[in-house]
């Protein structure tokens, strides 16, 4: 690299028990002369019988070239390479490697991107969530992410739609459409994405290949932020869609809900926050990825409008015969109780235990149950989480053995000056007089300034504050974040 230059790299760790360091990895990319960005955005590990055994995902977007073990293998990309004004999506799978402290070894790289038929680049995208498994002699990613690539863009690129969900029942009295998992919402205006990539255990040098890939999105402003897989087939989805007077597109097409509302008219601010479920199980044999239900969480009907985010997702299993989606996010609607149980799959079985909302924006979660292959997912309990500054939940995480415990993060302005981390764990109290969520645990953690937990570089999809940042629960119950 020319003196002078600066280069950003991604930092893969582990530490033992006792927050000692095992080992370390660097990740990052090549290109001609200029000193291109790289942000990860989270990890996902699939625990093997051996550390060989085990497979360990990053992603993100990436400004470079080429990227170690990618599709390209350090041979010039088609037309010239990549303009260094525009970012991609990434995912690199490791394996645990040997023990300490050889550490992992990169086995793959992949990247996601969007050409017009020029063969120029038709903009930015970004994997935000992601996981890996290992079945059937594959290693298969399961992603979400956003982009503002347009489908006219994606079709000469690496993320042109395969196997797409079809368009849901339009809403009656409504007249808009909702776009299906192949709509063009128009080149600038962002949609999210979801899709499966899959490669060969036991052949690294293979091509990887697309499994399905789906736009989600419709006129208005939409990405995906966090992703959850409840078994080889069914994953969820959380995100936002909403019109913020930029980049709409002017297509009739509607994101794709499944809950019978009608959109606010074209030309309101707001946003809501959008949970999905979709199920795979066709596209093994050729057959279009299914979209079991969708669904908003927030008030857009009424002027000045609310707006909420979704940003995380955890699933638990064996809530007899569903799965307990919980979802937390960030929003100024408070009203969020009552909007939750108007809405169709409502009414709420209990709202709290924090009722009121406190100001700013809250942190919020909401519980849902979701069966196979049925197109609502009732909603079971929501609390609001906040004071009266600036407050909100990015991840939430659970471990199978405790099915009725989940843990959170997020940040809270406990001091003057600044919002600090904040680590939460709740539990849900099924008994015959339960109280529904109940708070188990809070611990904030801060000095003088602002501290956030962010997962978010400088791809934003324009929504502002909308950072990630992520949790994790061992099977000791011990949080990392």
């Amino acid at each position: 690299m020319p003196p002078g230059f600066e280069k950003s790299v991604v930092v893969l760790q582990c530490v033992d028990a006792n927050q000692q360091i095992v080992w370390q990895r660097f990740f990052y990319g090549f290109q001609e002369n200029s000193p291109r960005p790289i942000n990860v955005r989270g990890i996902s590990v699939w625990p093997g019988a051996t550390p060989a055994d085990t497979r360990i995902a990053i992603f993100g977007e990436s400004r470079n070239d080429w990227l170690p073990e990618d599709q390209f293998d350090q041979a010039v990309p088609p037309q010239q390479g990549f303009p260094g004004a525009f970012w991609r999506g990434f995912i690199a799978v490791f394996d645990g490697g040997p023990l300490a402290p050889s550490g992992p070894r990169l086995r793959w790289s992949h990247q996601f991107y969007g050409r017009l038929q020029s063969l120029s680049l038709a903009g930015d995208m970004a994997i935000t969530d992601a996981s890996v498994r290992v079945e059937g002699g594959l290693e298969v990613v399961t992603y979400c992410g956003f982009s503002n690539c347009g489908l006219a863009g994606l079709l000469f690129g690496s993320t042109t739609p395969l196997l797409p969900f079809g368009s849901p029942t339009p809403t009656s009295g409504c007249s808009d459409v909702p776009a299906d998992g192949n709509t063009d919402n128009d080149r600038g205006n962002y949609d999210g994405f979801v899709g499966r990539i899959a490669k060969p255990v036991a052949n690294p040098a293979a091509t990887v290949t697309s499994v399905f890939h789906s736009v989600v999105g419709g006129r208005a402003t939409d990405a995906l932020f966090g992703l959850a897989e409840a078994d080889a087939n069914r994953f969820c989805v959380v995100g936002v869609t909403g019109e913020l007077n930029f980049m709409n597109g002017s297509q009739q097409f509607v994101f794709p809900f499944t809950d019978q509302t009608c959109l606010p008219a074209p030309g309101s601010n707001y946003s809501f926050g959008v949970v999905l479920q979709f199920d795979a199980r066709n596209t093994a044999a050729g057959g279009a990825l299914i979209l079991d239900w969708s669904q908003r969480l927030g008030d857009g009907a009424s002027q000045p409008a609310t707006f909420t985010v979704a940003r995380d997702v955890a699933i638990q299993r064996g809530w007899g015969t569903s799965d307990l989606v919980v979802v937390v996010g960030s929003t100024d609607d408070a009203s969020l109780g009552t909007t939750l149980s108007t809405s169709v799959p409502g009414p709420l079985s209990g709202f709290g235990p924090q009722t009121v909302f406190g100001g700013g924006t809250d942190g919020f979660v909401v519980t849902c149950l979701s069966q196979p292959l049925v197109p609502i997912g009732i909603y079971q309990h929501a609390t609001l989480r906040g004071g009266p500054g600036e407050d909100g939940l990015t991840g939430v995480q659970s471990w199978n053995e405790f099915r009725d415990h989940f843990a959170v993060l997020g940040f809270a302005n406990a001091q003057p000056g600044g919002a600090d981390f904040e680590v939460g764990s709740y539990w849900t109290d099924t008994s015959p007089l339960g109280q529904g969520l109940v708070v188990a645990r809070t611990v904030v953690s801060g000095a003088t300034g602002s501290y956030r937990p962010t997962a978010m570089g400088v791809l934003n999809a324009g929504f502002v504050e909308y950072q990630g940042g992520g949790i994790t629960v061992d099977n000791t119950g011990r949080v990392t974040a």
